[in-house]
């Protein structure tokens, strides 16, 4: 069993950009937790408690909610650490993932800079691997650095499926096409990242680092 831990800048993220991957690890019996950095301003009680039902529905562990303010991370950088920090050392996960560094969201790439610091090789509780992943939308919306994966979780229709019942459950969130955060959207990314694997569906990632 391997204690799995999914970094989240705002509750959504952890489906879109992980869901079919959270059900694999379920599947495989390993320990998922979840921990969301930030609340949305005046969403804060409905998306939390939307994110437990998520959670439910995903079969994760234990979620955690960091509470920080949205859209004000790139000031907050330090606080991402600490706070995340205490979730890290409660985890103590062997596999993390996280949101890509160069996503046209600021939150998003200050949690990425959080994530570098608080997962780093030389510490008490190392990972053993470190991964980030894309949120449609926000992820080829990047000018700078492309997100081009290197790691692929192959999905079946019913985790497809049961990934996109699970993103709709933040009723906020949806938007409708040629924005991705839709169900069509979201199909159209299984579909493509898995015929760059050789299957049906997937989900896709970046390894950061590995252990040997």
């Amino acid at each position: 069993m391997s204690r799995v831990l999914v970094i989240a800048p705002h509750a959504d993220d952890e489906v879109l950009g992980a869901g079919g991957t959270i059900l694999k690890h379920v599947s495989n019996g390993d320990d998922v937790n979840v921990v969301i950095v930030t609340d949305r301003a005046d969403l804060e009680k409905r998306q939390r408690q939307q994110s437990s039902q998520v959670s439910t529905e995903l079969g994760v562990n234990k979620l955690y909610h960091l509470g920080l303010e949205d859209e004000h991370l790139d000031k907050e950088i330090k606080l991402i650490i600490t706070s995340l920090e205490q979730t890290y050392n409660e985890v103590k996960p062997d596999i993390i993932y996280t949101c890509h560094s160069h996503d046209v969201n600021i939150d998003h790439q200050a949690v990425f800079k959080a994530s570098t610091v608080v997962c780093r090789r030389l510490q008490q509780h190392p990972p053993s691997r470190f991964l980030s992943y894309e949120i449609p939308s926000s992820t080829e919306q990047g000018y700078t650095v492309p997100f081009v994966p290197n790691v692929y979780n192959v999905l079946t229709a019913d985790e497809v499926e049961q990934k996109i019942d699970a993103f709709e459950i933040y009723t906020d969130e949806i938007r409708p096409m040629p924005n991705p955060r839709n169900a069509d959207g979201l199909c159209n990314y299984a579909c493509q990242r898995g015929m760059e694997c050789g299957s049906m569906f997937a989900e896709a990632f970046l390894l950061l680092y590995e252990r040997q």
